[in-house]
Parts: C-alpha cells; sequence; structure tokens
C-alpha cells in the first residue's frame, strides 16, 4: 500500500520543506538548477530571510507563503508557487518583484545600492501561450533586444508542460519539478535519481507528512484555496446573470432593427419576431462565451465551467485555443 503523503506543491508544504535549517542547501541547489537551465548567473550562497510560518500567516490565510532569500552577492530572492491562476496575476507579479526591490532602500539612501533582484514562480496551471516550461523575463530594448539592466529577472515554470518537454533539456530540474507534481512515493519511483540534496527534501516530506498538526495545516490552506476558486465562480455566475441580461437587451434591440429591415421587405410583424429572436440568441451566446473565457484565464474548475456554462470539454478546449 502506497504511503499518502503531502502536496509539495501546497504552498504551506513548499515552505516547510524548504525554510528547515537543514534543507538551505537543497534550496540553493533547486536555485542553481532553475538558473543553469537558462544560463542565468548561479548563487554562492543564500540566507533565507523569513523562515518562519507565522500565526499572523495563518489567520489571514490570504498571505502568500513565498521564500524570501538573499544571496552572498547581495541579490534579493523571491520564490513562490501558485496553484490556480486569477485575473491580475501577472500584475501581481510585477507587483511583488518592485516592492521586493524598491524594500531594499531607505528614504535617502543612493540608487547604486540596489541588488539584482529576482522573483521565481512556480505555477501549477498554463499562464503564457508559449509552448515553454521554462520562461524568463527582462526588461529589454524591443529592436535589439538589449537588456537595459540585470537588476530585474522574473522566472516563470509552468508545470503542466513538464511532460510535454524533452526531458533531456531540463536535465536534472526535470527530477525536481516531477518531484513536486508527485504526491505518493510510487511517483518518485521514476525519478530514479542520484542527487542527495533532493533525496533530503524527499525525506523531509516523508517526516512532515507523518505530523498530524501539519496535515491539519495543510487542510485548512487548501480549503481556503478551494473556497477562494468557489468565490471567484459565484461572482463570475453572477455577473453571467447580469451579462445574460443584458446580453438579452441589447440583442432584442438589435433584433428589432434587423427585424425592422427586413420587416420592410417581408412583414414588419414577422421580421421583428426573427430579429428579437436571432438577436437575443447573439447575446446570449456571446455572453455565455465571455463567462468560459474568464473562468478559464482564472484557473476555474472545468467541471464548474462546464456546469455554469453548459459547454463540454471539447468545446472548452477549442474555446481555450482560440480566445
Amino acid at each position: 500500500m502506497q504511503e499518502t503523503l503531502l502536496d509539495p506543491k501546497l504552498d504551506l508544504v513548499f515552505k516547510k520543506l524548504f525554510c528547515l535549517p537543514e534543507n538551505r542547501s537543497a534550496l540553493q541547489k533547486f536555485l542553481n538548477l532553475i538558473f543553469a537551465n537558462r544560463d542565468m548567473p548561479l548563487v554562492d550562497d543564500i540566507t533565507i530571510q523569513n523562515p518562519q510560518i507565522d500565526g499572523d500567516a495563518l489567520q489571514n490565510k490570504s498571505i502568500a507563503l513565498d521564500i524570501h532569500a538573499k544571496s552572498s552577492a547581495g541579490e534579493s530572492l523571491n520564490i513562490e508557487i501558485q496553484l490556480s491562476n486569477h485575473q491580475g496575476l501577472k500584475e501581481r507579479i510585477l507587483f511583488y518583484w518592485s516592492r521586493q526591490y524598491g524594500s531594499q532602500l531607505q528614504t535617502g539612501e543612493d540608487y547604486r545600492q540596489l541588488q539584482r533582484t529576482v522573483s521565481i514562480f512556480i505555477l501549477d496551471f498554463d499562464l503564457t501561450k508559449q509552448d515553454s516550461l521554462h520562461s524568463v523575463y527582462q526588461v529589454l530594448e524591443i529592436d535589439r533586444i538589449e537588456p537595459l539592466t540585470d537588476q530585474l529577472e522574473i522566472h516563470l515554470l509552468e508545470l503542466p508542460r513538464l511532460h510535454s518537454v524533452d526531458r533531456n533539456r531540463v536535465n536534472r530540474l526535470w527530477n525536481w519539478l516531477q518531484f513536486l507534481c508527485g504526491d505518493t512515493n510510487e511517483d518518485w519511483e521514476r525519478l530514479s535519481t542520484d542527487d542527495e540534496e533532493l533525496r533530503k527534501v524527499m525525506r523531509t516530506l516523508e517526516s512532515i507528512s507523518k505530523d498530524r498538526e501539519m496535515w491539519l495545516l495543510a487542510e485548512s490552506r487548501k480549503k481556503w484555496l478551494h473556497d477562494q476558486a468557489a468565490f471567484r465562480a459565484t461572482g463570475y455566475q453572477e455577473g453571467y446573470e447580469e451579462g445574460m441580461e443584458k446580453g438579452m437587451q441589447d440583442g432584442m434591440e438589435k433584433g428589432m432593427e434587423k427585424g425592422m429591415e427586413k420587416g420592410m421587405e417581408k412583414g414588419m410583424e414577422k421580421g421583428m419576431e426573427k430579429g428579437m429572436e436571432i438577436g437575443t440568441a447573439e447575446g446570449a451566446q456571446q455572453k455565455n462565451r465571455e463567462l468560459a473565457i474568464g473562468m478559464l484565464n482564472e484557473g476555474v474548475d472545468i467541471e464548474i465551467i462546464i456546469k455554469l456554462t453548459g459547454y463540454s470539454a471539447e468545446d472548452l478546449a477549442q474555446i481555450k485555443k482560440h480566445k
């Protein structure tokens, strides 16, 4: 019988795994594998600046459980894992980077004291429209592709693409990402890794998975995240109903216009009736499609979208492809 483990992708568990003092070198190894995967500068040593999961973070569950670290060269590093998409996430990513960058200075200090700041977001969903597993963003001149500065660097790792890329291209990083995607010992058998730092993190997960208090905290965190997704879906439903009413009204008005034009030729009464029918259907169909696109962008569960819109899974795949 396989052992049930905590989900290493859950932000609470992820932070616990990598913020333990004995796993600091493992976090450094993981970061350097990410940097090496895109030929970025490696870090010699790191200090974790927020190792504790304090009571405020657990009571106010909206607080992001990310990891702040600083390299021996003074570089500021931020690592965060996200399970679901939502509107404004790209803007939030940039805002969090800017807040971390600006927090290095006190009023009146020299801007030259600012250090390179790197944000790493591990995502359990597709955020970009690229096929790449690992994307890196900087500030570039758009024609010459020339960097303005190396101070800004944002990494996105989109886990759903892990098995669509050549394992050899991501080398040992593949094993670490596969570890995050698995939740049982059986999932790890495919790794066949001799990476001792990764083995250390795997043993830590086995250990904390036996801690009842940690399980309760993890279940509470998962429930809150699920509730947030449900609240967003409820908001979509309310917006959908309002949009349907508005769409039907707009459709009826447009339909009456079309109907009146046809009525001039085939009879006013029949034309208005047909136009109202067409307009109402078009309005409802457009609003339903907009609802589906919005929920897809937010990462709402497919079953919820199907229930609210009536689309099939195949319909949603087409909508996602052409949105």
